[in-house]
């Protein structure tokens, strides 16, 4: 599943508005909502604090072609794959 739909999908299980989630990250609402819609792409920094929103975990994998993926991990799924 693309990062956007990650992230949309993960701030709906939270029950957050993207107005809520874009003053958790301290944003602008309609910053937020280009990174949902997949029209923009978050800063490291920026996914760092995703990840300490959510409490999960983000990797980054860029592979040969220069192409990359962005997948988000529960700590949950984390602790089920390093088992």
């Amino acid at each position: 599943m693309p990062f956007n739909e990650q992230l949309k999908e993960l701030r709906l299980q939270n029950n957050l508005s993207q107005e809520k989630m874009s003053r958790k990250l301290d944003i602008v609402t309609r910053t937020y909502i280009y990174y949902e819609t997949g029209q923009k792409f978050p800063s490291v920094d920026l996914l760092t604090r995703i990840a300490k929103v959510f409490k999960v975990s983000i990797s980054f994998h860029i592979d040969d072609k220069g192409e990359y993926t962005v997948e988000i991990h529960s700590d949950s799924t984390e602790k089920e794959q390093n088992e």
